[in-house]
């Protein structure tokens, strides 16, 4: 039998951010229906257990792994922005742009994976990547927590 669920244990944020879903399309080999049904589920449990929360879902970062898992990512992307559209709580945003040179290819030099030891293709952002990300979504965090933008 599982256990009950606790409601945040005492937290309430009044903002989570929620960056999941690429492990799913990556190495775990889900299609584009079960990775958006996970996000779905985690976006729901934070609801249950967060009542008061705002959610800011950002969309799956582009990589350079395959081009299915790139198609596979445009499609889950593409549902989140659809789906959480008119919901309340649920901010979608869709960043990934900022990972592309103005030709639309990926800036490889903004992840990490290229540059380690036993190095793979690039997915996961590097510190500056990390920090374009941050700038990124501030507008977006600052409008769901009631202030002005820096």
């Amino acid at each position: 039998m599982a256990a009950p669920a606790r409601r945040g244990r005492g937290l309430r944020p009044k903002v989570a951010i929620v960056l999941i879903g690429t492990n799913d399309t990556a190495g775990a080999g889900r299609t584009a229906a079960q990775t958006q049904a996970g996000i779905d589920a985690v976006v729901d449990d934070l609801k249950r257990r967060l009542p008061t929360t705002k959610i800011l879902l950002l969309g799956l970062l582009p990589s350079a792994i395959t081009a299915a898992k790139s198609a596979t990512d445009a499609a889950v992307n593409a549902y989140l922005a659809d789906h959480y559209a008119a919901d309340p709580r649920v901010a979608y945003r869709d960043i990934g742009a900022i990972f592309r040179r103005p030709d639309g290819t990926l800036d490889e030099t903004l992840f990490y994976d290229p540059r380690l030891p036993q190095h793979g293709k690039p997915l996961h952002p590097d510190t500056h990547g990390q920090r374009m990300m941050a700038e990124a979504i501030e507008p977006t965090l600052a409008n769901l927590l009631g202030e002005r933008a820096r």
